[in-house]
């Protein structure tokens, strides 16, 4: 073994599930993560040539389990991309010579034990060049264009967003431009910036595709991609399971283009189902009931904080005014006084009233804000624990104006709990 050569110890076997395009991914996966906005992909002649204007290879880099990707959102994050990609296609019958900075890299076939293995050779560019130029010679397979995202003015690129792209026509999953496979019952593709994978980039779990999808949709404000997205949610897509982000931190563009969608699609009556009952009152004073408990349970939340619910249209219709219970006895009337004292200490500056709540509200309590009262069940009164964590609930509404069923919500309660705890 001469000392410009470097011996794998893999034989020719290794990844054997690995072709052309396996093989062109992680060559290009390098150029992309080494100059992302510019490199390049062209059929010159007979080879295939792809370059890139990055810092270029160092000889270290040559040894299995080196990479200095420059974040951990890089596309090749083993070392052994260039590597395997090279051996791949000499097994393949392919010359690769790869040009970088002031290096020349060839590959060739070697032995060990018994076995071939790759070799590649390392020498001196006397003309060297800025970056990395990967030659593939006498190229006979595709040239994969349809496989990578190049830019944002491709046809398939319906919404861009800094946490990726929305794709139209079809459900691929791409990351940072490289094609990872097709996505089942996606009513749309995606391109992410952000996603993890295993090391052949072929295995993404299903949660992670929630997640990192859902970055992207939270960045848009677009009415008609919204409408779009709930009519493939309605048709049980897996856009439905997205993990949208929470309503405080969206902006109000697209809270407003969430709610103009929902509306379009589903009607102007159209209100989020959160109760049984309260549903069957509102269905009955002539909403319009849409039930998105089949909706995964963050997607779930976050609407609920935008869209009108079944309570909301019901207190706009006066359906909710509970009336004041007079008639006391002495256990209601001391309770009534300890659940006042509550709200003083959590600094909830709110009428604390006893009422008559209609059974079919389906609530012990109710925050009225715009009245500054928080009403409380009169038949619940004589049982402590109750009214306790009733209170607890309905000042969660008061100081911190959250939505039931939500994340924000179950926080705000924690929050009252222990601020009633520590005083």
């Amino acid at each position: 073994m001469k000392d410009n050569q470097v011996l794998y110890p893999m034989t020719f076997d290794y990844i054997k599930t690995w072709g052309e395009w396996e093989a062109i991914r992680e060559l290009v996966s390098n150029a992309q993560d080494a100059s992302p906005d510019n490199w390049s992909m062209t059929l010159e002649g007979n080879d295939l040539i792809i370059r890139d204007n990055g810092a270029g290879i160092q000889l270290h880099q040559l040894l299995l389990g080196v990479s200095e990707k420059s974040s951990d959102s890089a596309i090749g994050q083993f070392g052994e991309g260039m590597k395997l990609a090279i051996m791949v296609l000499l097994r393949l019958g392919y010359n690769t010579i790869v040009y970088s900075n002031d290096l020349i890299l060839t590959a060739s076939r070697g032995e060990k034990f018994g076995r071939e293995v790759l070799v590649i050779t390392h020498d001196k560019n006397t003309n060297p060049i800025h970056g990395t130029c990967v030659i593939i010679q006498d190229w006979k397979g595709d040239d994969y264009s349809n496989r990578f995202v190049f830019s944002q003015d491709d046809d398939r690129v319906f919404k861009v967003t800094s946490e990726g792209m929305l794709l139209a026509g079809g459900s691929p999953l791409f990351s940072k431009g490289v094609y990872v496979c097709e996505l089942d019952d996606y009513e749309f593709g995606y391109n992410i910036n952000d996603l993890s994978m295993n090391r052949d980039r072929s295995a993404v779990s299903s949660d992670e595709i929630f997640r990192a999808a859902g970055k992207i949709w939270s960045l848009i404000d677009s009415v008609y991609s919204w409408k779009q997205f709930f009519k493939a949610a309605n048709k049980n897509k897996n856009e439905k399971y997205l993990r949208l982000a929470s309503a405080w931190s969206l902006s109000d563009s697209v809270k407003n283009a969430i709610t103009m969608a929902f509306l379009s699609v589903f009607g102007d009556k159209a209100v989020v189902k959160t109760d049984e009952s309260l549903s069957r009152e509102a269905k009955h004073r002539g909403a319009e009931i849409i039930d998105i408990t089949s909706f995964g349970y963050s997607l779930q939340c976050t609407l609920v904080e935008i869209l009108k619910t079944d309570r909301q249209f019901l207190n706009e219709q006066g359906a909710l005014r509970p009336r004041v219970c007079k008639k006391l006895n002495a256990n209601q009337r001391k309770t009534i006084n300890s659940l006042k004292k509550m709200a003083a200490k959590v600094g909830v500056d709110y009428n604390v009233v006893a009422a008559d709540i209609p059974e079919s509200i389906g609530a012990n309590g109710l925050c009225d804000h715009g009245g500054q009262t928080i009403w409380i069940n009169h038949l619940i009164l004589d049982d402590v624990v109750s009214s306790g964590s009733t209170m607890i609930h309905e000042l969660a509404h008061a100081k911190y104006f959250t939505s039931d069923m939500t994340e924000s919500h179950c926080k705000a309660m924690c929050d009252i709990g222990m601020e009633l705890y520590s005083k």
